[in-house]
């Protein structure tokens, strides 16, 4: 009489779940494989863009940190079972990370109807649904501009108050905080 454990299959890429915490952190999660709480089964997450790995024993989250910006990175990700054996890995899946909040905002009157704005460019901030987006919260005339690091607002009121607000929108179209 003997015992064997049976192989697991491998991960798929549509469980594994990228979710971007913050502009240099990007949190994965892969689904639990079944009977995951026998012995030493575990997961390693690889980063194909630096060729890092992490391995995992009883654990299927794992949090990266010291990234760039507004920059995708790919990832796979493979299973342990019981007995050590290693699955193959699934297929690659990405997400970028967040944008940092704008700064260094600059205002320049051009007349009495006409103001310039402008911000800080950031990384790669011409890839994808990357963008500004620009709002003037009392708008008689400023109107909004959602692509441009500088933005030129017209047909403005003289000696009128207008309050302007940016936030950066990364490649995955996910925003900022104004």
């Amino acid at each position: 009489q003997f015992t064997t454990d049976t192989f697991l299959s491998s991960p798929q890429s549509s469980e594994l779940t990228i979710t971007a915490s913050s502009s240099t952190f990007l949190n994965l999660t892969v689904t639990l494989p079944q009977n995951f709480s026998r012995g030493q089964t575990g997961s390693e997450f690889v980063n194909v863009n630096t060729g890092s790995s992490t391995t995992l024993t009883g654990q299927y989250s794992w949090q990266e940190n010291g990234l760039t910006e507004n920059t995708s990175y790919y990832y796979k990700v493979r299973y342990k079972n019981v007995n050590g054996i290693w699955t193959d890995y699934s297929e690659l899946k990405y997400k970028y990370t967040l944008c940092d909040i704008p700064k260094n905002v600059n205002v320049i009157i051009l007349s009495t109807e006409t103001v310039q704005l402008s911000v800080s460019s950031f990384t790669n901030d011409t890839l994808g649904n990357s963008g500004y987006e620009w709002d003037c919260i009392f708008d008689s005339g400023g109107g909004s501009s959602s692509t441009q690091r500088i933005f030129i607002a017209s047909g403005l009121i003289p000696n009128s108050t207008y309050q302007y607000r940016i936030r950066y929108r990364n490649a995955d179209g996910e925003v900022t905080s104004y």
